[in-house]
């Protein structure tokens, strides 16, 4: 943790003691998170030193926890679409954004009739790019225009990978309107 010499030092070289090192330090103590290397510098930076294992577990339960609402839409798209029998990929959260994933063609097809509303009549799409482009405005209508990121892979001539789409990443707001209707999906799906 950092000593009393080094924030005095800090202060006398004007970094400000409110700033990023303080809380940061302020919320290991609070943790209970002990970082014997733990070395503040004047340029406002921090080294952490070695960080055993156990204070590592410690950090990333906390960063968890600062993390609720992200892994909580994270986990209801997960369990939404495995309810809905999708084959997708567990949601990632990097950024404070879930990351969707990769899908296939099939996949696609799938998700998109479940995300349409159930009196939208849309004719059958054949070709992957259709699909690809038919989903993608339908996840950004879902999502309000925040779905932004995603792209359509076709097939790779040199390793043989199969179409795919790949669905960047939403707010947890967003994930969760996603999760929603595939919940409602699932439970308006015939026994």
């Amino acid at each position: 943790m950092t000593s009393p010499e080094a924030l005095t030092t800090l202060a006398r070289l004007g970094v400000d003691l409110a700033g990023g090192t303080i809380r940061l330090d302020s919320a290991l103590r609070a943790a209970g998170i002990t970082l014997p290397e733990w070395q503040p510098h004047a340029d406002g930076s921090v080294s952490l030193g070695t960080v055993t294992a156990e204070s590592a577990a410690a950090l990333a339960q906390v960063l968890r926890e600062g993390l609720v609402k992200e892994y909580g839409a994270a986990n209801a798209v997960r369990d939404a679409a495995h309810a809905v029998g999708l084959k997708m990929e567990p949601p990632l959260v990097f950024g404070r954004r879930v990351h969707l994933g990769v899908i296939d063609i099939e996949t696609a097809q799938r998700l998109d009739a479940l995300l349409r509303p159930a009196d939208t009549v849309q004719e059958a799409v054949e070709e992957p790019e259709e699909v690809a482009d038919r989903l993608i405005t339908l996840l950004r209508e879902v999502t309000a225009g925040g779905f932004l990121d995603a792209a359509f892979y076709g097939c790779c001539p040199r390793c043989g990978g199969d179409e795919h789409i790949q669905l960047e990443s939403v707010t947890p707001d967003q994930a969760l309107a996603i999760a929603r209707i595939l919940a409602t999906s699932a439970q308006c799906a015939p026994e």
